[in-house]
């Protein structure tokens, strides 16, 4: 099979506010029945200040941001996805703004947690797992729930609420208690003001946040996990069904 262009539309809670979604109905519309392009909807990367972002990634790899993009840049873009000669679709021009001018927002980064977000589709698992997905967890079952909390602690992770408790702290409590069955509880609300860290995973890389629950059951010896999701956090709920569906129909999670 021919590798073909990736255009992906990054679609998120902050980018659905300045027409994201239109904008990949648009595109959505205007590639229908092309095989040489392929439309993924992806999470936000976090610079929510240049959404909508169209990333198109050529199968040498070679990609070009479009930033900012609106429904008037649209036919300018089909133009450069779909030219009349192999130059242009080698190295297309960019619509506006471009790599560059995202510079001083990504480099300085070493990104973990939104490593895939926006450039995977988060309605994949077989994309995550593509992306090492489900690598962590494989890691972990072969440990014994100590050794996982072990490692956790020695890696120094903390909570990200504000607090910043040390995760493994709670996983040691939790597998010592004598009670069963054992709840581990993901808070994903955002109660805190101003807060919109959880969203961007969930919408972005919905199965990562499965991962670390799946992993924290193991360690704690929880049986049932429930995800507390913000009421008003739409999209990351469906994203999260939809991973949770995937993940039951290949035996990772139960009912």
């Amino acid at each position: 099979m021919a590798a073909t262009t990736r255009v992906i539309v990054q679609v998120g809670h902050c980018s659905q506010s300045v027409g994201a979604t239109q904008v990949a109905e648009a595109l959505r519309s205007a590639l229908s029945g092309n095989t040489g392009v392929s439309l993924i909807i992806a999470g936000c990367d976090g610079a929510c200040f240049a959404a909508p972002q169209v990333l198109v990634i050529n199968p040498s790899g070679d990609t070009q941001r479009h930033t900012n993009v609106s429904l008037d840049d649209i036919p300018a873009l089909i133009e450069f996805l779909i030219p009349d000669n192999t130059a242009q679709q080698q190295h297309p021009p960019l619509v506006k703004g471009g790599s560059g001018d995202l510079a001083s927002f990504f480099v300085p980064q070493t990104r973990l947690l939104l490593s895939r977000c926006g450039s995977i589709d988060p309605s994949s698992i077989n994309e995550y797992i593509a992306a090492s997905g489900y690598s962590g967890l494989n890691t972990a079952l072969s440990q014994s729930p100590e050794d996982v909390i072990q490692t956790v602690m020695d890696a120094g992770l903390l909570g990200r609420g504000g607090a910043y408790f040390p995760a493994a702290r709670k996983w040691q409590g939790a597998r010592a208690a004598n009670d069963d069955p054992r709840y581990l509880v993901v808070n994903a609300e955002e109660g805190e003001p101003g807060l919109f860290k959880d969203r961007h995973i969930m919408e972005g890389d919905p199965h990562q946040l499965l991962e670390g629950a799946l992993i924290a059951a193991y360690a704690t010896g929880a049986s049932q996990t429930y995800i507390y999701i913000n009421a008003e956090a739409h999209l990351s709920a469906q994203r999260i069904e939809t991973a949770i569906r995937h993940a039951q129909e290949v035996d990772l999670i139960g009912d």
